[in-house]
């Protein structure tokens, strides 16, 4: 096995993130709505990379992305809702058409208590 700096680990996993031109789509547009401290999570992510090394289609399996944001100014579970709602129109008007999850991670000890 070749063993590979970090450095170029993080350039290997970012060309591959590259590729995936929705992804980058759905990434550019949220960057577009200034969230503070935001990222994309987990599944949509790691199954590009897994689906990069076993030569399928880069969103084969995706059916949802996590949008994750740090607002401690607006804790509004409404506003949440409202920035989710504006996320999924405007990919369903580009019939992109994934399960979109946001949350303001300020807020998760709020949402633990409802559940």
């Amino acid at each position: 096995m070749e063993y590979k700096s970090i450095f170029e680990q993080n350039e290997k996993f970012i060309e591959i993130i590259k590729q995936n031109k929705e992804l980058m789509l759905i990434l550019n547009y949220i960057s577009e709505l200034n969230l503070p401290n935001f990222y994309i999570a987990a599944g949509s992510i790691f199954q590009t990379i897994w689906n990069y090394y076993d030569n399928k289609p880069l969103n084969y399996g995706i059916k949802d992305i996590d949008v994750i944001y740090y607002d401690k100014n607006n804790l509004s579970k409404e506003d949440e809702q409202v920035l989710e709602d504006k996320i999924v129109e405007y990919f369903k008007k580009l019939n992109i058409n994934y399960q979109f999850d946001v949350h303001n991670e300020a807020r998760m000890h709020l949402w633990k208590k409802d559940n």
